[in-house]
């Protein structure tokens, strides 16, 4: 009898050690995918943002602050924020530790750029208008993706778009009566987009009127006659 109760108990403490062990496992599992998430979202009510998601799903980082960036949900931007001493790597697409991560929208840089560019908007917008015609057709071969996938507005042409597949574009174009909408990121009616600095297609057709040289006639010379003069 005595036997049979010790092996009994063996049989309990093994499944009791088996259990305890797997809990311990799921535990730890728990704890490194915890220290592995090295942001945190911020609340929606912190800062107020324009960002428009390019794609349904994704992470895009944010246009100043490299320790933030937008995790988009459903179309729907989701502010996030890196960790204490981590800023967002956007070829890993993940909170990194700031030595390794290099930084291209840095604060500083911005503030010194700023005030140039101020002194340059006067001159770059007196010159838009003029540039924008030539630009029209080299922009097309020279529009790189700003992100790996997503759709995006033409520089120029209202009418057109670019779709990016792994960073590749291509261009598309709405039908007769479309343009393309940034916001909703599709062709809409012409009554329901706002193009900004865009040109819809009858004003790049304005633009592309050839201009005709003016010939000058020449002026003949008039003929002059003297009279003999009269002796009395």
């Amino acid at each position: 009898m005595l036997p049979q109760n010790i092996f009994g108990f063996l049989v309990i403490a093994t499944i009791v050690s088996s259990v305890s062990g797997f809990l311990e496992e799921s535990q730890e599992d728990e704890d490194d995918s915890a220290e592995l998430k090295h942001y945190f979202p911020l609340s929606s009510n912190w800062k107020k943002t324009n960002f428009v998601c390019p794609a349904v799903y994704g992470k895009y980082p944010h246009e100043k602050d490299c320790s933030m960036f937008y995790e988009c949900r459903f179309g729907y931007p989701h502010l996030m924020k890196c960790k204490r001493g981590k800023l967002y790597d956007e070829k890993k697409g993940e909170c990194k530790d700031a030595r390794r991560v290099k930084c291209k929208r840095d604060k500083k840089k911005e503030k010194d750029s700023s005030s140039s560019e101020d002194s340059r908007s006067s001159e770059d917008s007196r010159s838009k208008e003029s540039s924008r015609s030539s630009e029209e057709v080299t922009n097309e071969g020279n529009f790189k993706c700003p992100y790996i996938w997503g759709t995006f507005p033409h520089p120029v042409d209202c009418s057109k778009y670019f779709v990016c597949i792994y960073k590749v574009p291509t261009v598309q174009q709405c039908s007769r009566k479309e343009l393309y909408d940034i916001k909703s990121r599709k062709c809409r009616e012409k009554r329901r987009v706002k193009c900004g600095d865009r040109l819809d297609r009858d004003q790049i057709k304005t633009s592309k009127k050839p201009t005709t040289r003016s010939h000058t006639t020449p002026i003949e010379p008039l003929e002059t006659t003297t009279e003999a003069p009269t002796t009395k």
